[in-house]
């Protein structure tokens, strides 16, 4: 009888099968069941951020690969050409695509339109990866040096970039149209601005006309250029004129100062208080004109500040280096990375270039010509380019 009832005291005591909260266990496994089927869905997609910093660094590599290609070819001198990578963002014809997506493309010269096609190598960023902070640009490397030219990452509003790369004539490196007057200009591979190539001008030797119509507009701008002067009297660095009057715009060495004047619409003259301190070393000189204030800089110093500039003529005229058709006004040194920009660059910009393309900097191996960055989410890897063609990446970048 005891047992009995202690028997049906434990049948009494004993709880149903219950997993907690209410649920009865068939409740719990269809709750686990379908905990299973969501986090099957969604776990890709939350690690998708780290999974895509992989394929961020994948497409790196890759890119790195493409460009030491390139930069392999040009410094081998293949096909006697400069080898460059088009980066595109958000492309189709140029990428080989029907569908929109990023890529780099390689191909031999300097400019991408009008070139070979049958050169081209592509390579097409993978998944959801994309360029960041990038819009269609062009680079490329040196065919005697094996160094990078880029106008990626320089101040915007850059419609002329001639950096006087090894060549009998001018490179233009610009969305200028170039019709090159060749002559027979000396270039030199050594103390020169970038660490690379620049033109030795010879006052006999001067003239460099191009035409461009990107060159022809009538407000803000920046010339930018580093000079080394055998004689500081009078030059002329860069000259947009006809062959005589009237002048849209000439900058240069007047009486032994830096000098800009314009004539075409409203007159402009305006001189530095200081000349080109020495012909011994390379010197950085820069013109703005914003509104009616202009602007001259001498080695990352503003020399002076005025009231003396206003709109320009817009004529066709010929972008002229190395001489002033009007003034008769012959350079006697060297030349190189000449800029033109259609709006007032900042002291910080003008810092910038000062900074990143003078013959102090620090050498072409340290000295970071471009960063690319390949973005997914909020993963980014970048590929780090330097001035003498080598490139690395570095993984999970801010």
């Amino acid at each position: 009888m005891m047992l009995i009832d202690a028997m049906s005291i434990y049948t009494r005591k004993r709880p149903k099968l219950k997993s907690g909260a209410g649920f009865t266990l068939l409740e719990f496994v269809i709750v686990i069941t379908i905990i299973i089927v969501v986090m099957a869905f969604t776990i890709p997609r939350f690690f998708d951020t780290f999974t895509s910093g992989d394929t961020t660094a994948n497409d790196a590599e890759g890119l790195v690969n493409l460009l030491g290609i390139a930069q392999s070819n040009a410094a081998g001198n293949r096909d006697n050409d400069h080898w460059g990578i088009h980066l595109v963002d958000d492309g189709t014809d140029d990428c080989g695509s029907t569908t929109t997506v990023d890529c780099a493309v390689l191909f031999k010269g300097t400019v991408f339109s009008g070139r070979d096609t049958s050169y081209d190598q592509t390579f097409i960023l993978s998944n959801r990866n994309r360029f960041g902070a990038l819009d269609d640009t062009d680079l490329y490397f040196n065919k005697r040096t094996g160094f990078v030219k880029s106008q990626y990452g320089l101040p915007h509003g850059l419609v002329g970039y001639w950096p006087f790369t090894a060549s009998t004539t001018v490179d233009v490196a610009s969305n200028s149209t170039p019709t090159v007057n060749t002559i027979a200009l000396t270039y030199v591979t050594s103390t020169c601005a970038m660490s690379s190539d620049c033109f030795l001008y010879n006052v006999s030797l001067a003239q460099s006309p191009i035409a461009g119509t990107s060159l022809n507009f009538p407000g803000d701008i920046t010339i930018s250029a580093w000079v080394k002067l055998a004689a500081t009297d009078y030059a002329g660095f860069v000259t947009k004129s006809g062959d005589g009057n009237p002048l849209d715009f000439l900058f240069g060495i007047f009486e032994s100062r830096l000098f800009f004047y314009s004539d075409t619409d409203v007159p402009q003259e305006l001189y530095s208080n200081n000349g080109i301190p020495d012909t011994t070393s390379w010197h950085h000189v820069a013109y703005t004109c914003s509104g009616t204030t202009g602007v001259m800089y001498i080695d990352n110093v503003v020399d002076v500040n005025d009231l003396s500039c206003g709109t320009r003529g817009t004529q066709l005229s010929n972008l002229t280096f190395g001489y002033a058709p009007t003034y008769t006004l012959f350079l006697n040194g060297y030349l190189d990375e000449v800029m033109i920009f259609n709006r007032a660059l900042s002291a910080p910009e003008i810092d910038q270039i000062y900074t990143t393309t003078g013959p102090t900097a620090p050498t072409a191996s340290e000295r970071v010509s471009t960063d690319i960055y390949i973005i997914n989410g909020s993963a980014t890897s970048t590929v780090r380019l330097y001035t003498d063609g080598a490139a690395e990446v570095i993984e999970n970048s801010d």
